[in-house]
């Protein structure tokens, strides 16, 4: 399964490209308190798809490096909720277009795939093969290095701070 990027096309021509990668990069790349803080912000913040679906990354379509076959796509710096609250320079017709894209059955049904891929993601995440995850019987460092990681992940701008350092602003996927 690959359903990192959902790609659209609104009216006014703006080219948008919505993605979890971001979030499977966070979850399986890293350091293993960087993993670890990624798995912990996403269960808490964005336990489910509707959840989810605010914080994902939008891009846009680079035209004057897209050639031929493979298109390249730039982060907007923007995520879902951004554009639908208005917190963008999109005009209220884009921003009433892409809600409507949010809510298409289209759209819907690839972000319930993502999130499928993200969760199967966070299951084969290196991250549990780490000395961080090991639960000895003491309190130790890894025990105090989970606590201290979780308490950070449970700040409201967990999944903004996520998205915006795991962005591959090269138009491909690492």
């Amino acid at each position: 399964m690959h359903t990192h990027y959902f790609t659209a096309q609104l009216l006014t021509g703006r080219r948008v490209a919505i993605s979890i990668h971001p979030y499977i990069r966070a979850v399986t790349k890293g350091p293993d308190t960087s993993m670890y803080f990624a798995v912990t912000t996403i269960r808490l913040h964005a336990a489910d798809p509707g959840k989810l679906c605010g914080y994902l990354a939008v891009g846009y379509l680079d035209e004057l490096e897209s050639t031929g076959a493979e298109p390249i796509w730039r982060d907007s710096g923007y995520g879902v909720a951004d554009i639908l609250e208005g917190r963008t320079d999109w005009t209220s017709p884009e921003v009433e277009e892409f809600r409507n894209l949010i809510d298409s059955g289209r759209f819907q049904s690839w972000l319930q795939d993502a999130y499928i891929e993200l969760n199967a993601a966070i299951k084969d995440s290196p991250l549990w093969q780490t000395e961080l995850m090991h639960i000895g019987d003491v309190v130790d460092a890894s025990a105090c290095m989970r606590v201290l990681v979780s308490k950070a992940a449970m700040k409201s701008n967990g999944m903004v701070g996520l998205r915006n350092r795991n962005i591959d602003n090269g138009g491909h996927e690492s």
